[in-house]
């Protein structure tokens, strides 16, 4: 069936997965219909260039695709917050003539060529970008919402005739991560680890999810759960052996957010809260619910405040230049996971 295609396209957002997957599919149509494919990199090709290629008619009278990555021109404009407007400063000449070049292509595109343009962001009320929807098509890529990645990967799975229950996948999302394209490559990795079997088990995630940040992060919250200060010194030593110094705020965050999870928890469990309850109240992934409600219950209320207490301490030492943080936050979580 053929696709109804559009003389010119913007594919803009955080989702890069999402946007290859459109582009592969874009490039497998033209390709099947022998047609011409040409790509360019804003970063390295000039606009001239780009739009002299697509206003060119293809040989043979075939069609063209035309992929453009990282296009510079749809982002808002500064201090306007989106606005086509000119800022104090003076925007950017080359980047307006640019645009402007890129509205009088659109008022005549070439019928014979799609042109694509990928970038990170866009304001859709430039008058490029409307300039574009007026002949062609739009699409925002946002990153999918934690709750909207349990269905789309069971989707993935699926189509590979692979089942997965609840909890498999909520720990799946869990030691993972929630970057899409990261999962889907983890689930590919599963499918064929799994070969021969219909079901991924929670042992079959264990085994092949990559062992990277969040995954070791995982274990570290899990130790910390446990409060098994020998696991939790020899985890914490290794994720910081391994990280460089700017990645640390990443990971003083999650265990931060474990304490208060595990705190906020301790609170509903009181209330009477059920499992199911908590994790809808907090919106928090089920399977660090159902952990983190017995690791709740190996701390008391004012361990888990002093806790916090403790890692706020940390950050004040760092970002007061008092103590390196790669020396204090291991004893802080030392002494959180020993009894006070």
């Amino acid at each position: 069936m053929a696709m109804e295609i559009k003389p010119v396209y913007l594919f803009y957002g955080e989702e890069t997965y999402l946007i290859a997957r459109d582009l592969k599919i874009f490039r497998q149509y033209f390709s099947q219909r022998d047609c011409e494919i040409e790509e360019f990199d804003a970063v390295k090709d000039s606009l001239a260039d780009i739009l002299t290629a697509a206003s060119m008619d293809p040989l043979f009278g075939s069609e063209r695709l035309i992929i453009v990555s990282n296009s510079p021109w749809f982002a808002p404009s500064k201090g306007q917050s989106g606005t086509d407007k000119t800022n104090k400063t003076g925007e950017n000449e080359k980047i307006k003539e640019e645009r402007s070049a890129i509205e009088d292509y659109c008022s005549s595109p070439n019928e014979n060529v799609c042109l694509v343009f990928t970038a990170p962001t866009a304001a859709r009320t430039l008058k490029t970008v409307k300039a574009i929807m007026s002949v062609g098509k739009v699409r925002e890529y946002k990153k999918p919402k934690e709750w909207e990645l349990p269905a789309y990967l069971r989707q993935y799975l699926n189509k590979g005739r692979r089942r997965i229950g609840a909890n498999t996948l909520d720990l799946l999302i869990t030691i993972g991560g929630d970057d899409l394209g990261s999962l889907i490559n983890e689930c590919d990795k599963l499918i064929l680890y799994t070969e021969g079997k219909d079901t991924v088990s929670e042992q079959d995630v264990l085994t092949v999810v990559s062992q990277g940040a969040a995954a070791n992060m995982f274990q570290l919250s899990d130790a910390l759960g446990n409060r098994d200060a020998a696991i939790v010194g020899g985890l914490v030593g290794s994720i910081l052996g391994e990280m460089k110094p700017w990645e640390y705020m990443k990971l003083f965050g999650y265990i931060t957010n474990y304490f208060r999870m595990l705190l906020r928890i301790k609170a509903l469990s009181a209330e009477g809260c059920s499992e199911s309850q908590i994790a809808k109240t907090t919106k928090i992934n089920p399977y660090r619910i159902k952990l983190g409600i017995p690791a709740s219950k190996k701390y008391t209320t004012e361990e888990l405040i002093e806790a916090l207490r403790l890692m706020a301490e940390v950050d004040y030492k760092m970002k007061s230049g008092q103590e390196d943080f790669a020396q204090s936050f291991p004893v802080a979580l030392m002494a959180i996971a020993a009894s006070f």
